[in-house]
């Protein structure tokens, strides 16, 4: 049983919980395939457990099962098994005797142990590795099954409606199926992943494979239920393919190419196996034509023969030599050790005759070779391709087996094609501009001219795939066998001659604009989905439409490269990437049409298309024409970040013309998936194609932008980010008194006039949003509080006057307008000044210069409290006995505590400083002073 004291708080294990997407690619790829759930009924139900390997439970919690029958060998990597161990945690195990807890936090959400990859993991296949628990009456079962005939036999593991751990309403339906090709798929039935008391997920596990540590796929997330994944292995050979002519020469050795194929019918390379050859009438002898592996034909004429490939090539020509006279014949193919992996049969049979066609795209060699070279492919749609005739073999009169030069003149000869990959289609190939029949029945005859047994036609095929051509000539008395003569190209293919992007509109059908600058018009944003049609053409531009229609079916993707910027991301080759490059799907004939494709960028791109998996019909690949410009692609929104702020320069407050107001902005362009769009950069796409960065002002929500009196801000766009941090910025005063603004607030707006990013008029009310838009500015946070904000201020220097023989203070004040009148400011906490900062002058009565100076303070004095705004109060010291009088004293104060005392312009404050004048008597009731 798994508890919570056994919980490993291990880092790791969270890791996984940010990743949802494949995380690794290697031998086997995963394809979502057509839910196929295999019905468990008779199926063994796993109750036998090993307690022999130290496992955390043997009773159906976090165990593993005794080895267990698979019923075939299936080759796993480059391995064969017919054993495996279950585990009860979701996965099954090659050799392989893992075993441990399987929750490793409780969460929420829950995080779980053994996750790929792991060196305790090699030669596993994970299903959905979370916490199962089948050791409870009710919490489902596990169960196994081979099912199936060979060579398509499947060994199926189930668990069965089987809950998570200590999670009571959770369920899961997963099905593992091994299949005798090399294939394995996993199906996900009904998947539950939360408790019935909380309905809160559990938490995603993990699904995939491991080889080794190097070689492995993992995906975390919960499963879709009802899907399907098809895992295969490019380099793992699941068939061979046999090509070749159907008319053969009992006096010429026949060629025959043998091809390793994958599930998908893909050519393999790297394919290691020994090839067992056979004939269905167990005669010929078999030699090698163009292969380098190593033959080997022990009896000769018995059909019969083993030839081990040779890892470096991906197909293998050899020659059949069949003497035995008029027969038919078909040549067969399996693997020595896996015999599922076998011909198809799609080859058909070779008819031997003393004579007949060859059937060639080149003229046939002189002096004529000791067997035919097949017909070359691929071809192109839509192109002339020649097709050289040749009368060979021997005659009744004559055993010498070569070209048959009294075959001459004008033949009425017979053409027709016959499909094969399609099997059927709505176009046929035409000889010398006639189209041509598709069955030999209904094949028309048209004059052919020989010369020496020597003739030359021209084909042409509008349409793709594989197709055999055959020719026969049946005429009355002709010279040679009295059925006719006849022969074939043998299978071929035809491939289209470019795949087009043929249309660009957004998903709602409005055109691609095309853009061919930075400020063109706008096309989509970046991240969201446009709608993309491919045909395939052939040389003269019209429709293939058997493309797609093969087996298996071809199909499109398209690679996405950049214009404009022309530096991309950061100056480097990552400009961006296209998604979901694969998701078309045949709309019509020879018609590819995705609605989901996105790029993730901003700019102007082009599009190329290429078949699929890259192997049109193992012939290679096919690469299309690259599309006009596609764009402009432009930001899906412009995010202020977390973290924005405004800061007053003096507590909460800010007086007007004081520049030491702070502003830390961040805004960053994005895609619709939230990620920064790096090309929306100042340098690389220029300033107009980019949005302004301004400030915008606002007080109390009043519909008054304010942001014209702010100095000392300028942002720019680097790789899609508009970084801000600024300690000077400088709020005007008016031309006359005003404010205050106490719940002022300060931000960003975009002013640019494209895609509909602009900010009309910024709203700066009190719940702005974080996302730009244009309905919906970017703001910063409030600026103070009711009470504080950016005020106009200035400085007062109060009057004093004491005894000649003692020192005189002289009060200070910081003083804000309300509107109507100066007020203390007592959210001012900052202001400060110094003694020596006074200057005294205007001396009156019998006080001189040098009688009196400023003795206080020496050091920077601040406000005693922010709740009286009241600096430390300027002192004079005593000048004597004798030296009563007056003089004025001027402080020297920042430019925003300045005022225009007196009208005019704004000055520094002054008082009166009077010594020999008494205080007064102690019973005077009130007293006040003006100034």
């Amino acid at each position: 049983m798994t508890h919570a004291a056994r919980i490993w708080l291990i880092a790791i294990g969270l890791l996984f919980l940010c990743y949802p997407q494949r995380i690794h690619a290697a031998s086997y790829s995963a394809t979502s395939t057509a839910y196929d759930w295999v019905v468990t009924t008779g199926h063994t139900v796993l109750n036998t457990w090993d307690g022999t390997l130290g496992c955390p439970g043997a009773v159906g919690d976090d165990s593993l099962s005794l080895p267990v029958n698979i019923g075939f060998a299936f080759r796993f990597g480059t391995s064969t098994y017919t054993q495996l161990r279950i585990n009860a945690n979701g996965r099954v195990q090659f050799a392989n005797t893992r075993c441990n807890y399987g929750t490793q936090t409780v969460g929420p959400p829950r995080t779980y142990v053994d996750n790929l990859p792991s060196s305790a993991l090699n030669n596993v296949i994970a299903l959905y590795v979370v916490d199962e628990d089948v050791s409870s009456a009710g919490s489902g079962s596990i169960t196994y099954a081979t099912v199936g005939t060979a060579p398509d036999r499947r060994f199926v593991v189930t668990w069965n409606a089987v809950a998570q751990w200590n999670a009571v309403g959770s369920s899961y339906n997963l099905q593992l199926q091994l299949r005798e090709d090399g294939t394995f798929a996993m199906m996900y039935g009904t998947i539950v992943d939360r408790t019935t008391a909380s309905a809160t997920p559990l938490g995603p596990g993990q699904r995939g494979f491991q080889l080794t540590t190097s070689d492995y796929s993992a995906v975390t997330g919960v499963p879709t239920s009802n899907s399907g994944e098809l895992y295969s292995n490019g380099s793992n050979t699941t068939g061979l393919r046999i090509s070749y002519s159907a008319s053969g020469i009992y006096c010429l050795d026949q060629l025959v190419t043998i091809t390793p194929v994958n599930a998908t019918g893909a050519t393999v390379t790297g394919y290691t196996g020994t090839v067992n050859l056979t004939t269905t009438t167990g005669r010929g002898s078999w030699l090698t034509s163009s292969a380098s592996g190593t033959l080997t034909d022990s009896v000769p004429d018995d059909g019969a023969a083993t030839y081990v490939w040779n890892p470096a090539q991906s197909s293998a020509t050899l020659l059949l030599r069949y003497r035995a006279g008029g027969a038919t014949v078909t040549a067969n193919a399996r693997d020595a050790n896996f015999t599922s992996t076998q011909d198809d049969g799609s080859q058909g049979s070779i008819t031997f005759t003393p004579d007949g066609f060859t059937v060639t795209s080149a003229p046939l060699a002189t002096p004529h070779p000791a067997s035919i070279p097949a017909f070359a492919s691929p071809q192109t749609a839509g192109s002339n391709v020649p097709i050289y005739l040749t009368a060979y073999g021997q005659l009744p009169a004559d055993a010498t087996c070569g070209v048959i030069t009294t075959y001459t003149g004008a033949k009425s000869l017979r053409f027709w094609s016959t499909y094969g990959n399609p099997g059927a289609g709505t176009l046929a190939p035409t000889i010398d501009a006639t189209t041509i029949a598709t069955t030999e029945g209904s094949a028309a005859a048209q004059a052919v001219t020989f010369a020496s047994g020597k003739a030359s036609v021209t084909m042409k095929y509008k349409d793709a795939g594989s197709l055999g051509v055959g020719v026969k000539d049946t005429t009355t008395g002709s010279p040679l066998l009295p059925s006719g003569i006849r022969g074939s190209t043998g299978s071929f293919i035809v491939r289209p001659s470019t795949l087009v992007v043929s249309a660009v509109t957004t998903v709602g059908g409005v055109a691609n604009p095309a853009a061919a600058t930075a400020t063109g018009a706008g096309f989509v944003s970046a991240g969201a989905p446009f709608r993309v049609q491919v045909q395939a053409r052939d040389a003269e531009g019209a429709v293939t439409p058997n493309f797609g229609l093969e087996t298996p079916a071809e199909g499109v993707r398209i690679a996405a490269s950049l214009v404009l910027p022309v530096a991309g991301r950061n100056g480097t080759t990552n400009d961006g990437a296209i998604g979901n490059a694969t998701a078309f799907s045949r709309t019509a004939a020879g018609t590819f049409t995705a609605t989901t494709v996105y790029w993730d960028e901003v700019g102007v791109i082009t599009l190329r298309p290429s078949v699929s998996d890259g192997d049109y019909l193992a012939s290679g690949a096919l690469t299309g024409t690259l599309s006009g410009n596609v764009g402009r692609i432009y930001p899906a929104s412009i995010n202020l970040l977390a973290g924005s702020t405004v800061t007053p320069a003096c507590g909460l407050a800010t007086y007007m013309e004081q520049p030491a107001l702070g502003a830390q902005f961040t805004l960053e362009a994005r895609n619709t998936q939230g990620v920064r769009t790096q090309n929306y950069d100042l340098g690389l796409l220029g300033n107009t194609a980019v949005g302004g960065v301004a400030l915008a002002a606002e007080n109390a929500n009043s519909g008054v932008n304010l942001a014209a009196r702010i100095s000392g801000f300028s942002a720019s766009w680097a790789y899609g980010r508009v970084n801000v941090s600024i300690a000077s910025l400088l709020f005007a005063r008016d031309t006359s008194m005003d404010g205050p603004f106490d719940r002022l607030r300060i931000g960003v707006t975009l002013t640019n006039p494209l895609d509909g990013l602009v900010i009309a008029s910024a709203d700066m009310n009190e719940s702005s949003s974080a996302v730009c838009s244009v309905s919906t500015p970017c703001t910063a946070a409030l600026l103070g509080s009711a009470e504080s904000g950016m005020f106009y201020g200035r400085m007062v220097l109060r009057p004093g006057l004491a005894p000649e023989n003692a020192n005189l203070d002289m009060g200070l004040l910081a003083q804000y307008w309300d509107g109507s009148a100066f007020r203390t400011l007592v959210a001012d906490s900052c202001s400060s000044y110094l003694g020596s900062s006074a200057a005294l002058s205007n001396y009156t009565g019998n006080l001189g210069s040098g009688d009196t100076a400023v003795i206080g303070p020496a050091s920077s004095a601040a406000l005693t409290s922010g709740l009286s705004a009241r600096l430390a109060p300027l002192r004079l010291a005593a000048p004597g006995m004798g030296h009563e009088g007056s003089v004025r004293v001027t402080l020297a104060v920042p430019v925003w505590l300045k005022f225009p005392w007196g009208g005019g312009v704004a000055i520094n404050p002054f008082a009166i400083a009077l010594f020999g004048h008494y205080r007064g008597h102690d019973r005077i009731i009130y007293r006040h002073e003006v100034f």
